[in-house]
This record gives C-alpha cells, structure tokens and sequence, in this order.
C-alpha cells in the first residue's frame, strides 16, 4: 500500500492552514496566501506545501513538515554549505520547531527552479559520475563567471551531501536497543566515517568551523578476561 496521500482538505480561510502560521511566525511582509498547494503528503504527517505570491516580489515559498532531525540538518545544508556558492541555490527563511518531534521548514522559492546540481555531480564509487569537463562547458554558457573549480566545488559538496544521506539511512536501522540490532548501523556508520572525513576536507569545513573528529566507540565487545 503506498504511503502518499494524495489529497488534504485545506481551510477556507487559509491563514487557519499549519504552514501558513509557521510562515507567520517568521514575521514575513506578506502572510495570507493567493493559494497554497499540496505537493507532498504522506500518512507519516510529513507534508510539502507551495504558498503562492508570500515571498519577495510576490515569489512562491515552500514549506515543508519533516522529523525534527531532519530539517535541523536540511537548515544547516542551507545557510552553510548552499549560502556560500556562486551558483542560485534553494534558500532557508526559517525553521519552526512543532510538536511530536515534527518541525516546519520554509524555502525561499523563487530560485529552486533552477535546480541544485551537487548530488547530481557527486564522484562516489558504485555510481554513475556526471562528466564534469561536459558540465563546465554547458554551464558556462549561461554563468559565463564559473571556472572549473566551481564545478569542482560542486561535486565536492555533492560528494558530502550522499555521505551525509548514507549515514542517515544507517540510522534507520536502530530500532531496537539490543547489541545484535545495533551492530550493523554501527559498523555502516563506522565505516562512512572515513569518507566524512574526506569529504569535509575536500570542502574545507575543519574544526574552526564546526566539526570536530570524535573518539569512536568500540564496535565489538572486548576479548573476555580470563584469570
């Protein structure tokens, strides 16, 4: 049975809808919508939604519903890693935190048609890898200001992204809190954390920065002591 729903009654008054108050609370110019759209809803309560003409210039904004966990790290990818390249990129107004563990992400609209292409341009193993040379020269057709190294930049971050999203998918697997449950995320995080390393490097995020290399645990159990 698919988990999407595809339909949600909304509000007559569409300032009575979640993501329009989670959108007040940011203290925008403009709050009440010309119509909202529902462009993901699933029955685990997470939700994205399109309000029309709230933004700059009369822009769309997104707002999506998510695990807390999640949208602290989406907002993270968003003011640190997206804010700091030269090309457009999806923006973060805000992030306001809900109940049951659940919060509202808002997305500045009016670039995100233009698309983000990190994880498109990520060099991992077991992947098909985009031709960066090719890339460069369609690209510069348009932002004529790149240099390679932008590219190159690109996939670097494109590169941490599927990490970051690998290591998330480990965590899936913890469900239960026994040692022969928790074995295998453990040893999949433990093994990613080689490649974390390398892809923050390559992205010259250091400890100054906000990450630190922390001391790992012990993934087996000790040889027993024997008198």
């Amino acid at each position: 049975m698919s988990k999407t729903v595809t339909t949600e009654i909304l509000p007559e008054n569409l300032l009575e809808h979640r993501a329009v108050k989670a959108w007040s609370q940011l203290e925008p110019e403009r709050t009440e919508p010309e119509a909202i759209a529902v462009l993901r809803l699933t029955r685990k309560k997470s939700a994205v939604y399109r309000m029309a003409g709230v933004g700059p210039t009369g822009a769309a904004v997104i707002a999506k519903r998510c695990r807390t966990t999640t949208a602290i790290v989406e907002r993270l990818i968003c003011e640190e890693v997206l804010s700091s390249l030269s090309l457009p990129a999806l923006g973060c107004y805000g992030f306001v935190p809900g109940a049951n563990g659940l919060a509202l992400l808002v997305y500045d609209w009016e670039m995100a048609g233009w698309g983000f292409p990190a994880t498109d341009l990520a060099q991992v193993d077991r992947c098909a890898r985009a031709d960066l040379d090719a890339y460069y020269s369609a690209a510069r057709q348009d932002f004529p200001q790149l240099d390679f190294s932008d590219i190159q930049r690109l996939a670097n971050y494109g590169n941490l992204l599927r990490v970051v999203d690998a290591i998330y998918w480990a965590t899936l697997f913890m469900v239960r809190e026994t040692y022969k449950s928790l074995l295998k995320p453990l040893q999949l995080i433990g093994k990613y954390e080689t490649q974390l390393a390398a892809s923050l490097h390559a992205v010259n995020w250091n400890a100054t920065a906000g990450w630190k290399r922390a001391t790992r645990a012990r993934l087996t159990p000790p040889p027993a002591q024997t008198n």
